[in-house]
């Protein structure tokens, strides 16, 4: 999980910074993207595919809305809109 210390802390601030660049490095945080987001859920679907093959369908509400956005800009076909 993405945060500020050992503790869970969800403060943002030059600490919470200074902690995820030591955790994480650079290029480790710029993994945590909605683009990224959005290609870990198609893996999880072509896996899933692999054994249930069909198209599947996707919900999603409040911050779920603009991820899936990004996810249908990538992968337009493999889920039901």
């Amino acid at each position: 999980a993405l945060t500020c210390d050992d503790n869970a802390s969800q403060t943002v601030d030059s600490a919470c910074i200074t902690y995820l660049l030591s955790k994480w490095g650079r290029e480790g945080i710029n993994q945590f993207s909605v683009t990224s987001a959005a290609h870990d859920l198609s893996i999880q679907i072509q896996s899933y595919q692999t054994d249930n093959p069909g198209r599947v369908g996707v919900l999603a509400v409040s911050y779920g809305t603009l991820w899936l956005d990004r996810f249908l800009q990538i992968y337009p076909t493999v889920v039901q809109a």
